[in-house]
């Protein structure tokens, strides 16, 4: 019992330890260590603040026209005397780091001599720093400078230190050199957004989504990535030009002398990734005077009141040629977010829709869409690029008007969003080997010039993107197989034998047992027979292909499916695919299924199976 009351007593005097040292550091009492710190500063009042807490500037000089002061407004600062305009927040901020750090020389100590000894009576400079309040939360006054050193003492305080000079050395530079020179306080990354509006031509609006430049206004295109960036990087490069000569007018409360009013000038934003910083806004307005053979224009920021010079060099027709920035891609495509396509010529539409099972034909004729080509012309519209953006006079008979044709692509950005793009096609010149476009609605009615290789992937007849499947079965189902080739008949039946139940024996024309590799070989391409080529659908046309009097038939027997739902007494079917003529121009041959008026061409290797000796 006496060793558990010794340890409660312990564990007592602890808590009671943590609690005091709790206490004594809320209540403001330092250790020695924080003690000694602040004894070594000048300004110790300044390490219970906060760089961000300082809300206000001020350095006076000896004579009261001498004040300079600033006050941080929406996380920038601004001067307020001798004028209101931007300042430069890297000499204000790196002037309150300065003080905040400041530290008494442990060599020269603290003087306790007369103040007008060392030009502190009156000090050439007092800088004040504040807070929240009115009162400053320190003061500092500073005299001389000798060599590299500078005399400076707090204010109401005995005692005179010595500092590094160069430190503030900024104290003695005139009003304008606290100006800010920067136009756009940004880093060119920290841009995700660029509006240009200017008289007499439409708003040029470029976004970044997801990693790339887009135009938003007044066409929805890709933007030329490098080409945006060194747009960017240009207009957040601008500076005050000339100097003090840069800063042409304060206060001004007219700005048509200089273009610079509301519905005069051009107005160039930047929206900044960083939130909630608000986009900057930028004034530009008529040219000014030539200086030394360089143009300027007069410009300002909508957050000031005060009229500078800039040099816009490569920017001063920035928003007025929008597809000067256009990236080359036709359209902002993405192939796994295309939801359907609509391609529409005179007399004729075609049109593909994606199911959770693959891509079906709706229109001209409704079922099962061949993959491979319709995956051909997702895959090549979403890669589609422009060699050049013409201009409509620039182009003879463009025939976009109307289009010869239009792809309609209607993709998902989202659970809930579609975005269409219609693509107008022209004329094909043959010898440039491009052919015409235009995006239907762009309002600068710019001529696409596109390789005409996108061609191959366009519907070159009424069976475009049909299933090329056109006959499919299993080759477990086959009882019967009759090759006829050349005058020669061979009929193949299965054995029957419950323990070999893939053998085959052959019943004509001799009977005898047979290649079981040569025919699993044929029943394997009948499984899945696959046209080259649709011809025609039209009946009575078998004779002009050579098929009423076929060079090969194969015929097959087909029992009913066992795993099929039983409806009644089904019986075996047959079926029989005739082999015609040649094609001379792709030297496929011409075929066709009983039953069905559809002529489509075969490659001879798809044949192959059918000559071997069974």
């Amino acid at each position: 019992m006496k060793r558990h009351h010794a340890t409660f007593v312990l564990l007592s005097l602890f808590f009671t330890g943590l609690l005091v040292l709790w206490w004594t550091d809320y209540a403001g009492y330092k250790n020695s260590d924080e003690v000694r710190v602040r004894q070594e500063r000048i300004l110790p009042a300044l390490m219970d603040v906060k760089p961000g807490e300082i809300r206000r500037v001020e350095i006076s000089g000896k004579q009261e026209g001498d004040r300079i002061a600033f006050e941080r407004r929406d996380g920038r600062w601004q001067m307020v005397k001798p004028v209101d305009a931007g300042a430069d927040p890297m000499r204000i901020e790196a002037l309150i780091r300065n003080l905040m750090n400041l530290r008494k020389s442990p060599d020269a100590g603290t003087i306790q001599e007369s103040p007008s000894t060392f030009g502190l009576a009156p000090p050439a400079e007092v800088v004040r720093l504040y807070g929240a309040g009115n009162d400053p939360v320190a003061a500092l006054e500073f005299g001389k400078v000798v060599r590299e050193r500078r005399y400076c003492r707090p204010s109401g305080r005995e005692g005179i230190e010595v500092v590094d000079a160069r430190l503030f050395q900024e104290l003695d530079a005139p009003a304008n050199d606290w100006r800010d020179k920067t136009v756009f306080s940004l880093s060119s990354f920290q841009v995700t957004g660029l509006t240009v509006t200017r008289p007499g031509h439409p708003e040029l609006r470029i976004g970044r989504e997801e990693g790339h430049w887009k135009l938003m206004r007044p066409l929805d295109a890709p933007a030329d990535d490098e080409k945006v960036e060194g747009v960017v990087a240009e207009l957040v490069a601008l500076r005050v030009a000339e100097g003090d000569h840069g800063f042409v007018a304060d206060d001004v409360k007219d700005f048509v002398p200089y273009g610079l009013d509301d519905t005069s000038a051009m107005k160039i934003e930047l929206v900044p990734n960083t939130r909630p910083t608000k986009p900057q806004l930028l004034f530009v307005g008529k040219d000014a005077p030539v200086i030394d053979d360089r143009q300027y224009a007069y410009a300002r920021r909508a957050d000031q009141d005060d009229v500078i010079l800039i040099d816009l060099k490569d920017q001063r027709d920035l928003g007025t040629r929008p597809n000067a920035l256009r990236g080359q891609r036709v359209a902002d495509i993405n192939p796994r977010r295309v939801e359907s396509i609509r391609i529409e010529q005179p007399g004729q539409v075609f049109e593909l829709t994606r199911t959770p099972t693959g891509w079906k034909l709706v229109q001209p004729t409704e079922g099962k869409a061949d993959t491979a080509s319709v995956q051909a012309l997702v895959l090549r519209l979403g890669e589609l690029r422009a060699s050049e953006f013409l201009e409509p006079e620039a182009v003879v008979q463009p025939d976009l008007e109307p289009p010869l044709m239009t792809l309609e692509v209607k993709q998902a950005t989202g659970p809930k969003d579609k975005v269409v793009t219609r693509l107008q096609l022209g004329r094909h010149d043959a010898l440039r080997k491009t052919v015409y476009a235009r995006v239907e609605g762009d309002p600068t009615r710019a001529i696409l010039a596109i390789p005409d290789n996108f061609l191959e992937v366009l519907p070159k007849d009424a069976f475009a993107f049909r299933d090329r499947s056109v006959a499919s079965l299993s080759p477990a189902q086959v009882s019967r197989l009759t090759i006829n080739r050349g005058g020669r008949t061979v009929v193949l039946a299965v054995a029957g034998s419950s323990d070999q139940p893939n053998h085959w024996r052959m019943l004509g024309p001799v009977e005898a047992p047979t290649n079981d590799e040569a025919v699993t070989s044929a029943l394997t391409l009948l499984s899945d027979l696959r046209a080259e080529s649709f011809i025609s659908d039209a009946p009575g046309e078998a004779k002009a292909f050579g098929l009423d009097a076929p060079t090969l038939s194969v015929s097959w027997t087909a029992e009913p499916d066992s795993a099929a739902p039983k409806t009644g007494q089904a019986a075996p079917k047959t079926t029989t695919l005739r082999v015609g003529s040649k094609d001379p121009r792709t030297r496929s041959f011409f075929a066709s299924l009983t039953g069905q008026p559809l002529i489509f061409t075969l490659q001879p290797s798809t044949l192959l199976p059918f000559e071997a000796e069974f």
